[in-house]
């Protein structure tokens, strides 16, 4: 078991059970995510039709890839009850920053045209050749925001699994996570 606390102090934390739900997570997510992109490429056809036949893809996209690199990140965990090796948990806790920002922005996206469709009385708003854009907002943004916690040295091993550190008097983690919430939560 991997024990994590205060070496000065007498408590310490099984965070065994954290990555057991973790597992069952991805277990009901992967196949999920899978399935929609299997089926989105089996059916070339779907990409030629309508955005909101391309948004469930996009977001299957990046809940895939982030389940499978958190997946990873606690069966590493878990088997070894160490923590990966700095440059591992770097990877991790940057996938995971990044594709869960993804996600937001994906599901911001979707509130977005659905209030275009609802104030265009249902005129239908196609992107076509211009998913491009929609996916430079989507995946780039997150991508060049997720870059910041490595230039300040934020990422490293937070509690159970690698992630934005929680170090005293810093508020990084409040800063890298809750200014995406809030700002698409707002604007949603």
């Amino acid at each position: 078991m991997l024990y994590v606390g205060d070496p000065n102090e007498k408590v310490s934390y099984d965070l065994d059970p954290i990555h057991y739900w973790a597992f069952a997570a991805q277990a009901l997510s992967f196949p999920c995510s899978m399935g929609l992109l299997i089926y989105g490429l089996k059916h070339m056809s779907i990409f030629r039709k309508k955005v909101t036949n391309r948004f469930p893809i996009y977001i299957a996209f990046a809940d895939m890839i982030f389940g499978v690199t958190h997946f990873i990140d606690h069966l590493i965990i878990l088997l070894t009850h160490e923590f990966p090796g700095h440059g591992a948990c770097l990877f991790f806790a940057w996938a995971l920053e990044f594709f869960m920002l993804a996600n937001m922005i994906n599901v911001l996206a979707i509130g977005v045209y659905c209030l275009l469709l609802l104030r265009s009385k249902g005129a239908a708003i196609e992107l076509g050749r211009y998913d491009w854009k929609l996916l430079i907002i989507t995946y780039g943004g997150p991508f060049v925001y997720s870059i910041f916690p490595f230039i300040t040295n934020d990422y490293g091993h937070d509690g159970a699994w690698c992630w934005v550190r929680e170090t005293p008097g810093n508020l990084a983690k409040t800063i890298y996570n809750l200014v995406p919430l809030v700002t698409t939560r707002t604007t949603y």
